[in-house]
Formats: C-alpha cells, structure tokens, sequence
C-alpha cells in the first residue's frame, strides 16, 4: 500500500505500516519540529523514510506525487483541546471555533486526495468542537468510525495514553473498524532495562548533565531554578509519585505537569513533548532512545538532532525538538495493527485474526458511537 502522512510527525503512525513493506511516500507538515536537521543536514522523518518527501503544505506537493493513496495518516495537535477544561461561556465558544479551522484542514487535504482510508488521533475533548456528526457532514464520500482506544492494549508500555481515534473508509469499501486489545503486563523497566549502564554505546542514548539549570524548581531550593544534580536528589528522596514542585511567586506550591519518576514496575508515565519523565533509578530525565522505545520505535529508528554540551552530556529542556519528535507522536503499535487491518480486508486474507475486544474502560464522550 501507498502511505501518506499529513500532520504525520516524525512518521510513528507508519513505522510498522513500512517494516511491513509497505511504501511511505511523504508527510505534509507544518510544525516545525519535524523539519529539524542536524549539523550534518540530516532529519528525522528523511533518514527513516527513505525516498520519502518532507513538505509544509499541499500546495508544495506535485498533484502527480499524490495519486492512488491507500492510506493518509496523522497527529494534528491535540494540546489545543487540553485546555477546553479552563474554558466556559462564551470564550469556550469562541476558542474552539478558532482552533477548529486549523485541525480540519486535516480533513480538507483527505477530500482532496481520496485515500482509500485515513486515520487519524486527538483527545476526546476534541469533540466538543468537532463532533462525530460534523466528521461525517465533511466527509461525504467516507464511513466514519469514532474510536476510543488504549495504546496499552495495543502493546504500547504507556496504560494511561487512551487516545480518540478518526477512521474514515471510503464507503463503496464497506470496511467495518475491527478492535483487537488484549490484556498486557508490560512495564517500564521491561522495556528499558538493558539500557542501564550503556549510554554513550548506544544511538540516542546519551548521559544526562547534572550541572545544568533544569529550569524548574523555582524556590524550591534558592530562588533561581534547580539544577539537573538537586533534581536528582528531589526525586531519589521524594516518597510520593508526584510531579516536580516549585513555588510561584505568591508563595503557592504548584507542579510542574508531566514532570514526574517512572516507576519501574508499573507502566510507564505518559510522555508529553515539554518536560521529562525521570528514570526509576537514575531519577535524570529519559534519554531520548528511552523515550523512543516507551513509544514504541523500533532501535533502528534513529532521531537527529541532540544538542551537547561541551562535556559530551545533553540537556532535556535545550533539546526541545528531540523532546517533541518523542512526545508529540502517536505510539507506533495501533498504527500498525490498523494498517495491517487495512491490508488484510483490501486482499481479502482469509488467515487475518484479532482478538475482537476492548479492554479500554469506555469514555463518556465516544460510548455512543462504539
């Protein structure tokens, strides 16, 4: 199958499509962290897609480059909808109507081009402002299916990262969504143990530096930010699985947001693309190849990129576009699992199974549609 991202990312949607043997053709992208090139010139998306396009927008893509799609897929932002829950009245209205222009132009771009299917993921929040009927009223031409679906149960590590999931299906296909969860054990340190110890021998798995600012922690121990070094010592001695703390300038405890120690025997925190998620040992932030496997990238995905300091260390908050290609993606299992899905129904393969369960617990917003 021919695959094509928009608002696509770093590519984590089509990783497995393309272990498959399937072909990525290109990503129509705006944000601009996945247009970052390293001081050798070399990208993320470009150096795992080979023979693949990079754009901003369609009008940069030859009509010719984007015949007989089978498959669009993407990530529009999903930040935007976070914040509804500080939001009401009028200026929810408001808010919402502005950001949803920009997140349809998802859907504008899958008219355009008439895949054969598209999928797509946001929190459910995005609902609000785009509801299910408003998909199906876009998109004529398609059967849309509303999901709602654990990456966990998909075999991604991270059990809190249930996501909204767009599938849409051109109707003369007759395609109907199959689920395929199944239970899963896994933890973090099952998926980073052998890490341990090994940085420096491994691609994108660096030292972390104690003497840097954080930029975090603010009157915690002086007035300035905390260093990395009495982060580290934060967290080896806090007892409690909360997130960071600082005190803002009225004097009031407040956390940082994601800013939290994984616990080994748990699964793992969900990654956001600001601030880390710390090692259960070392209590340093993830290194970025541990990030890529708590998202489930292959160790032969490489990212490009890492800034380092003059003693060969690197720093979370001065690597903000690695932090994002590894936080603002999509986890590479259910991707795969749909495209395979979509593979075996178009070649009718009588040997295609999945398990036909959710696991997920239903969410208020999508129980309806399911």
């Amino acid at each position: 199958m021919r695959l094509l991202g928009v608002y696509g990312g770093i590519g984590s949607p089509a990783v497995f499509g393309q272990i498959m043997g399937h072909t990525v053709i290109g990503n129509i992208e705006p944000r601009s962290f996945a247009h970052y090139f390293d001081d050798n010139g070399r990208n993320t998306f470009l150096e795992n897609f080979p023979g693949a396009w990079l754009v901003k927008t369609l009008k940069d893509v030859p009509p010719s480059e984007v015949q007989d799609i089978d498959v669009i897929f993407g990530h529009p932002k999903c930040g935007t909808y976070s914040q509804l829950i500080n939001k009401s009245g009028a200026e929810r209205i408001a808010y919402m109507a502005k950001k949803s222009d920009k997140f349809l132009e998802f859907i504008r771009i899958i008219n355009g081009i008439k895949p054969k299917f598209a999928f797509f993921d946001n929190l459910p929040k995005s609902l609000e402002a785009n509801p299910p009927e408003l998909y199906r009223s876009l998109l004529p031409d398609y059967d849309v299916s509303i999901q709602y679906v654990g990456n966990y149960y998909y075999g991604n590590v991270q059990k809190n990262r249930n996501r909204l999931f767009i599938i849409a299906s051109l109707k003369d296909l007759e395609y109907t969504f199959m689920p395929g969860e199944c239970p899963n054990n896994a933890t973090l340190w099952s998926f980073i143990h052998d890490l341990q110890g090994r940085e420096g021998t491994i691609y994108n798995h660096d030292k972390h530096s104690l003497k840097a600012k954080s930029n975090s922690g603010r009157r915690v121990y002086q007035d300035d930010p905390m260093t990395w070094e009495q982060v580290q010592h934060t967290f080896k001695t806090k007892t409690d699985n909360k997130a960071l703390h600082y005190i803002n300038k009225d004097g009031i405890l407040k956390y940082h947001f994601g800013f939290r120690k994984g616990q080994g025997h748990r699964p793992a925190p969900t990654l956001i693309g600001t601030h880390p998620v710390l090692h259960p040992i070392s209590c340093l932030p993830l290194s970025i190849r541990e990030r890529a496997r708590i998202m489930g990238f292959p160790d032969d995905f490489n990212f490009y990129g890492t800034r380092y300091e003059n003693d060969g260390t690197w720093v979370h908050q001065k690597n903000a576009k690695m932090i994002q290609q590894t936080g603002r993606c999509i986890p590479c299992e259910f991707p795969g699992f749909l495209i395979q899905q979509f593979n075996a129904f178009l070649n009718n393969d009588p040997n295609y199974r999945c398990s036909m369960k959710r696991l997920t617990k239903p969410h208020k917003l999508i129980e309806g549609e399911l």
